[in-house]
């Protein structure tokens, strides 16, 4: 048997993938469903964008949940793109939020998101501050029980 939080990330990543609107839009996708992904590469190379992650978002609940066992698991899914068009990254994130609130499996785990949006460097390979991208942050609160 899954997980309930598993098939919670899997329901978001399958609104993803299956949006007409972000059909081929993205170069890598980072799933970290192999052990040690995560370390191994927490952000994509520059001529791989624009690329997508999701991964579980590591905070304190700002409010308990056991009144019927609803068990809310927050996900942070990071988008970026190689070209500096504010309005560009904000229509790519706001696709990827329709994208799971128009899903059915998704839009009945009542997703909540907050999105913060603004430039970043990418790592370079010397440990150095490497190209600067646009990336989107989207918190992304969903009920798994």
């Amino acid at each position: 048997m899954t997980a309930s939080l598993t098939t919670a990330r899997l329901e978001i990543w399958d609104a993803i993938d299956n949006a007409s609107t972000l059909s081929g839009v993205f170069k890598q996708r980072l799933k970290y469903d192999v052990p040690g992904s995560v370390r191994q590469q927490e952000e994509p190379p520059f001529g791989e964008l624009p690329a997508i992650a999701i991964r579980p978002l590591l905070i304190t609940p700002d409010r308990p949940y056991n009144n019927m066992f609803r068990l809310p698991y927050r996900m942070l899914i990071r988008v970026w793109t190689a070209h500096w068009v504010l309005q560009d990254i904000e229509a790519l994130a706001e696709d990827v939020v329709k994208a799971i609130n128009s899903d059915t499996k998704t839009k009945r785990r009542n997703p909540e998101f907050q999105i913060a949006i603004g430039p970043t460097n990418l790592k370079g390979a010397d440990g150095q501050p490497g190209p600067l991208v646009m990336r989107a942050d989207i918190q992304v609160t969903v009920e798994t029980c």
